[in-house]
């Protein structure tokens, strides 16, 4: 497990570290549809929700382990 997470990481430095392909990305902003308010909306949506399931996640859990693992 340690050893695809390492693997990953590798990767990813080689990918965009090394080629300067995260200074292109950043440069051009890449935008949903082309769309800044699309991008705009999706961005926060994926915020809303993350921050959602962060809160929500040990309640629900707690629930499922209470009536499914008795």
């Amino acid at each position: 497990m340690i050893g695809v997470l390492i693997a990953i990481i590798i990767a990813n430095y080689r990918i965009y570290y090394q080629s300067k392909r995260m200074e292109r990305i950043i440069d051009e902003k890449p935008k949903l549809f082309n769309s800044n308010i699309a991008s705009f909306v999706f961005s926060l949506f994926f915020f809303i929700f993350s921050l959602l399931m962060i809160v929500t996640a040990p309640f629900y859990s707690k629930y499922l382990l209470e009536r499914f693992c008795n």
